[in-house]
């Protein structure tokens, strides 16, 4: 046993190990050229490893880790960490660090500026607002996450802010991106996107976008809390609103890309009553939007949208092959 010990502390002791000097070096400089921001080391602390003595033992043969600390230079109040690993011949196996995390932690605390452009993407309807980046290629990657409650926005007002806001964090050439979740009350699911990697050159495409992904939010919020609600009062039915989502334009993009609806009837079948709810979704400006008939006994297969469904003879030529012969005119 003691021969073992003795050949594992040889191994150990032969690998190369940096110093917290050529450690702090290195990462001070991936972090000056990942986000333009300098920065000073306060500690370098070797990290033990996790559980059994010998999962430890064996971890160690292979990788030194390493906790860091550090400040910066112009704001010294400040200060992240970071997490380095090499391996047992001194060479960098990973680093990462919480900087865009913690910098915009700080700044809601410490700059009424950076506080006045959160709350104006709160004022748009963004809330619950975190962000996280990273840096890749060489380029920094700001990445907003929100909720999204259905309010009217200024999509021109939010795309400039999420680009004021990344300005304030990182001083090198950025993208943004964007996962944006809507969740409507009283429904047990939400709806999300993740839209990808807009330079600053991108923003009108940005702009282009994201309106078109608000306004798909807005509608499933609204559908599902108000006209659910009012048809659920005035006509004894029941609605819920679907987003299909897709692929973009952009490599692991996801957007929402077609809104549907289920009507559901409680109880008897009644043409009357889902015409007026037609009318009801029509007079809210929802033409473009596809519907489909839940019956108590059978759902159909077919989809109208609003626009085209305005008395019973549309009524029956979209659905009556699946609605039943016995409901005629």
């Amino acid at each position: 046993m003691k021969k073992i010990t003795i050949l594992l502390i040889v191994i150990l002791l032969a690998g190369c190990v940096s110093t917290e000097e050529e450690i702090s070096d290195y990462t001070e400089e991936k972090i000056k050229n990942d986000y333009g921001i300098a920065v000073k080391t306060k500690s370098v602390e070797e990290q033990k490893g996790y559980g059994s003595l010998l999962v430890m033992v064996f971890d160690k043969l292979f990788y030194n880790r390493y906790h860091l600390i550090f400040e910066v230079e112009d704001d010294p109040n400040f200060t992240f960490e970071g997490y380095l690993v090499e391996n047992n011949r001194g060479d960098i196996e990973s680093f990462q660090e919480d900087f865009i995390l913690d910098r915009h932690t700080y700044l809601l605390k410490h700059s009424r500026e950076y506080q006045e452009k959160n709350q104006m993407l709160v004022n748009n309807g963004l809330t619950d607002i975190h962000i996280v980046g990273d840096s890749v290629k060489g380029e920094a990657i700001v990445e907003f996450y929100v909720y999204y409650n259905g309010k009217n926005a200024n999509t021109e007002e939010v795309v400039n802010t999420l680009y004021e806001i990344a300005s304030f964090i990182v001083k090198v050439p950025f993208e943004i991106s964007l996962s944006m979740t809507v969740e409507p009350k009283y429904r047990p699911h939400s709806e999300d996107i993740s839209i990808k990697g807009y330079s600053e050159n991108e923003r009108k495409e940005l702009e282009n976008l994201l309106a078109e992904q608000l306004e798909f939010g807005r509608k499933y919020k609204f559908i599902n809390e108000e006209i659910d609600r009012k048809l659920e009062e005035e006509l004894n039915l029941s609605i819920l609103s679907f987003l299909d989502v897709g692929r973009g334009s952009a490599s692991q993009e996801k957007v929402f890309t077609k809104q549907t609806i289920s009507l559901g009837i409680y109880q008897e079948y009644n043409e009357t009553n889902l015409l007026k709810a037609f009318d009801i979704l029509r007079a809210e400006g929802l033409d473009e939007i596809s519907v489909r008939l839940s019956l108590p006994d059978k759902q159909t297969d077919y989809n109208c949208k609003v626009k085209e469904v305005r008395n019973i003879s549309d009524f029956n030529r979209c659905y009556k092959k699946n609605a039943g012969s016995e409901h005629t005119d």
